[in-house]
């Protein structure tokens, strides 16, 4: 799970152009004040509060452009989700799809 707190505006770019950027060696925008938190010890519900509660620190007039970076894990978007309309915060999630697809096609566990 992956917050980030961005500092300077926004740029609108197509993925393709970053990367086009990125090829020709040129810098593309990276974020700034970027918080990164996963735990193995307290529950996914406490680390989404978490998450939030240092988003609002950074962020109370909720001006900037919140996005969070997960897996697809369903008990995560459902937090992401519930604590977002809680805010009343405009959030975009974004789904690391490598992640995600390399556990597609994979048995549930038993």
């Amino acid at each position: 799970m992956y917050t980030v707190a961005r500092t300077r505006a926004a740029r609108s770019r197509s993925c393709a152009a970053s990367v086009a950027l990125r090829r020709r060696g040129q810098a593309t925008a990276t974020p700034e004040g970027k918080r990164v938190l996963a735990s193995l010890e307290m529950p996914p519900a406490a680390v989404v509060e978490e998450i939030f509660a240092d988003g609002l620190h950074r962020d109370p007039e909720q001006a900037k452009t919140w996005v969070a970076v997960v897996d697809g894990n369903k008990q995560q978007l459902a937090l992401l989700e519930q604590q977002a309309l809680r805010h009343e915060l405009d959030l975009t999630v974004v789904v690391d799809v490598i992640t995600s697809s390399s556990t597609c096609g994979r048995p549930a566990p038993s």
